[in-house]
């Protein structure tokens, strides 16, 4: 959550948590009470299935407007991070010479290591 956007979150304030809670899962609804904390941020907040929790991050919580769009980016963003981890994994296959035999080079050294334990004893 944006710093404009944290400070926002006032005491009524409707906001969505972001992730799972004990007892609240994620795009729970809920509405914020007094803020706490000094140095890490956080609010207190009653969520609409009854459960209250003490000390929410507001990192942890969107404003309940907001809430479709934040949906949208997180998913763009995991869909561009996966994209760049495939490519990444796709250019050391090619640059390592890599055929896709990684599992027979990984059973002949297996078989190797065993062989060699059993001439020790």
């Amino acid at each position: 959550m944006s710093a404009a956007a944290q400070n926002q979150i006032k005491r009524g304030t409707r906001v969505v948590v972001t992730g799972d809670l004990p007892g609240v899962p994620e795009g729970t609804p809920g509405t914020a009470g007094r803020p706490v904390g000094i140095t890490w941020a956080r609010s207190r907040v009653e969520f609409d299935n009854g459960v209250e929790v003490g000390a929410v991050g507001l990192a942890d919580l969107v404003l309940e407007h907001d809430w479709p769009q934040f949906q949208i980016d997180r998913d763009k963003r995991i869909a561009e991070e996966a994209a760049k981890a495939k490519a990444a994994e796709a250019a050391d296959g090619e640059s390592s010479g890599d055929d896709g035999g990684g599992n027979d080079r990984l059973a002949a050294l297996m078989a190797r290591s065993k062989s060699a334990r059993g001439a020790k004893s």
